[in-house]
């Protein structure tokens, strides 16, 4: 069994080599759009992220066709949830607001 706590795992060969993570990356406070479709999150290269919602309902979805947020489709997170995500980039991450103007923090491991 291989458990990870942070960072990325690649098995080679039979091999198991563990990339311990080098940082953490933050970007500013995001003020959420309620327009469909969403806004995605600032570019920054990770490993994974945790996003919270500071205020309001947010719905999370994806960048790739069929998975952009919009009022009733995505990931919903309530006022003070987060969620943890293994992307290779914060801006795969669309969010979108129930109301137009509530926040999300996030932070990603890199």
């Amino acid at each position: 069994m291989v458990a990870v706590l942070s960072g990325a795992v690649q098995i080679l060969s039979g091999n198991i080599t563990i990339i311990a993570s080098t940082g953490v990356r933050t970007r500013a406070l995001l003020n959420v759009t309620g327009a469909s479709g969403g806004a995605a999150l600032a570019s920054g290269d990770i490993h994974s992220m945790t996003m919270k919602a500071l205020s309001g309902t947010i719905y999370v979805g994806g960048a790739a066709a069929g998975d952009a947020p919009f009022s009733g489709q995505g990931f919903l997170l309530a006022n003070g949830e987060a969620v943890s995500l293994d992307v290779d980039n914060f801006n795969r991450v669309l969010v979108c607001a129930v109301t137009s103007g509530d926040l999300v923090s996030y932070v990603g491991v890199i």
